[in-house]
């Protein structure tokens, strides 16, 4: 009896080591279905994070456009071109070049969420790649400016945002006629799509303003004759007959 018992064990305990076909395709079933409810919020982990660095991108703008400020009677960094004027050739403006002074890497130029989309615009100008200092006008930066303001100003007012679109943009100005405001529409040329966009302030802040628009930006009652922006010429809007504020896109 203890003969022909001990095989039938063998044979018991060899079924309980395996597992069956339809037991694995259970487990398959039940993998596949688990990660598939969890790679929305793993994208969506992933694109926070890379949402953090573009603030802190802005951060550091910011405390280079205040440096600059203090080297410049308290006038925060403005685009030094004139209206419609491009880099590169043809290609994008590269009116970030006048903050190399105030900026190390130029990285902080650039969106990390935006690098990821691969993008040509105005012939081979990349969306998509990082040049350092004295090459950005042979790919887009990710920032666009405000100006013309002061470290004095209300802090209501946006110095530095995400720029809305790239495809077809005005590299020239956006007229804002005090006590108007406007806002930028988003979409799927955004750096965060229509999910909303970061804008640093006058007064240092970054904050995430949640989409599909960017903004409010305010016109301000100011006559502006700096030459540190416009050359040794100077420049002014009185010629206008109303005072305004340009927004850099």
């Amino acid at each position: 009896m203890s003969g022909t018992g001990r095989p039938a064990k063998r044979t018991a305990a060899r079924r309980k080591d395996g597992f069956s076909l339809i037991e694995l395709l259970v487990a398959i079933t039940i993998i596949a279905i688990l990660s598939a409810l969890l790679a929305p919020a793993l994208a969506g982990a992933k694109e926070r994070s890379r949402r953090l660095v573009c603030m802190n991108n802005l951060r550091e703008i910011g405390i280079a456009s205040h440096t600059f400020a203090h080297d410049h009677d308290g006038w925060l960094w403005c685009p030094p071109i004139s209206c419609g004027t491009m880099g590169g050739g043809s290609g994008p403006a590269d009116y970030f070049e006048s903050l190399s002074n105030y900026v190390k890497d130029s990285t902080v130029l650039y969106c990390p969420s935006r690098l990821m989309r691969p993008q040509w615009y105005y012939g081979p100008f990349p969306v998509h790649v990082v040049q350092p200092w004295g090459q950005l006008g042979n790919s887009f930066t990710h920032y666009a400016a405000c100006g013309f303001l002061t470290m004095d100003d209300e802090a209501r007012y946006i110095h530095i945002y995400e720029k809305p679109f790239y495809g077809g943009s005005s590299l020239g100005w956006t007229d804002v006629y005090p006590p108007n405001e406007i806002w930028f529409g988003l979409g799927n040329d955004s750096n965060h799509r229509a999910d909303g966009s970061n804008a640093l302030y006058v007064d240092g802040r970054v904050q995430w303003i949640k989409g599909p628009q960017v903004g409010p930006f305010y016109g301000t009652s100011r006559w502006i004759s700096h030459p540190d922006f416009w050359g040794n010429s100077g420049w002014a809007d009185a010629d206008q007959g109303v005072p305004r504020l340009y927004y850099r896109q």
